[in-house]
């Protein structure tokens, strides 16, 4: 999300001139609530590489900001160009004084396909996503509806982390770049907050559509559309588990069997063991153990095999599309759970059958011996 909270969205016949001193104006909100707000507009541009041999124009989305915005993200930058600072607060800094400097979004490093399959030429190609820098490259943007064309700078590469969800960034920049092109100032619809305390996100979400009612701002909770943006896969996520649920029953339940069978075909076994002194709680016990022993070999080799099969396929992953902030965790207290009642379950399924040897007498055992 870049470290905002939420965005609104403002109707492009009513924009909004200065929203903070409007929010000071309202008694409904408190300026103290919002640690930064800051505006943009997204645009449809052409953009192509100054250098590059590709010389088509390729359609993108420009996000044009506010210094407000620009000093206000907390976005990750992957390659930062060669002599703009070491870290992304410089970069922006420098772009907040400079609007033809820019960045660009990792997903347009990513080699693409027409819809045929047909491979498609890369906007960039002296910018890798590994790289560990980079120059600072050249481009053209022109604007549709004038046809203007402006030549501004690539100085970084966000992390594709921000390409997921409903947050996919094209190029972003200063909007001072346009304002020069156009006839007028270009206006600002939408907009981002970060508060001070993120779970009132959702309560000053809806104040601001209240407060902005004639402006038609509309607005969402950033981390709640990243969550309805994930739910089809997180519903997968579900029915896997679901199965692995439904494993471990069929499994619990196959020891239960197993243990059930073992008193039958061992009841000679049993009533020589109870003729030679064996009390009841020791056959009993040695049966717990045995399937004690049985369901936690089995318990350990599973969740050892899942953690490296999920280590795995999580820096699979990562490498393949270069999201490094991605990163590999341990669920304990779930797996804890899942792992404890699997053992007493197993337990539990084996007490019934032990029990029963345990009340076998030694004459009746041995009476076909």
């Amino acid at each position: 999300t870049g470290g905002w909270d939420i965005r609104a969205g403002v109707n492009i016949t009513t924009p909004i001139d200065d929203i903070k001193t409007v929010i000071r104006a309202t008694n409904s909100l408190d300026i103290s609530e919002f640690e930064a707000i800051g505006g943009y507009t997204n645009l449809g541009v052409g953009l192509r590489e100054v250098k590059g041999t590709d010389q088509t124009w390729h359609n993108n989305r420009f996000t044009a900001a506010d210094d407000d915005y620009l000093a206000g993200n907390t976005y990750i930058l992957k390659v930062i160009a060669d002599g703009y600072g070491a870290s992304p607060e410089k970069v922006f800094t420098a772009i907040q004084r400079d609007p033809t400097l820019v960045v660009i979004g990792g997903s347009l490093l990513n080699d693409t396909e027409g819809q045929e399959g047909q491979p498609i030429d890369r906007v960039f190609n002296e910018i890798d996503y590994d790289d560990p820098s980079m120059p600072a490259v050249e481009i053209e943007i022109r604007e549709p509806q004038t046809g203007e064309v402006i030549k501004l700078t690539v100085i970084g590469v966000l992390d594709r982390i921000h390409d997921t969800g409903p947050n996919r960034m094209g190029l972003l920049g200063s909007k001072s770049a346009f304002d020069a092109i156009f006839p007028f100032e270009l206006p600002k619809l939408s907009y981002e907050f970060r508060l001070n305390d993120p779970e009132k996100a959702q309560s000053i979400a809806q104040e601001i559509e209240r407060s902005f009612l004639q402006n038609g701002v509309e607005t969402d909770v950033l981390a709640i559309q990243i969550e309805d943006s994930f739910a089809v896969s997180r519903g997968f996520l579900r029915l896997f588990t679901g199965f692995m649920a439904l494993g471990l029953v069929v499994g619990i339940a196959a020891l239960g069997v197993i243990s059930t069978r073992a008193v039958v075909e061992r009841r000679q076994q049993i009533g020589v063991l109870r003729a030679i002194g064996y009390r009841r709680g020791m056959i009993q016990l040695s049966f717990l153990f045995e399937a004690s022993f049985v369901a936690l070999l089995g318990t350990i080799v599973g969740t050892v095999g899942g953690l490296v099969l999920g280590y795995n396929a999580v820096q699979d992953i990562r490498a393949e599309e270069g999201i490094e902030a991605l990163k590999f965790s341990i669920p304990w207290l779930q797996m804890s759970i899942i792992l404890g009642l699997t053992y007493f379950f197993s337990l539990l399924a084996t007490y019934i059958p032990a029990r029963q040897a345990s009340r076998i007498y030694p004459a009746e055992a041995l009476r076909y011996e």
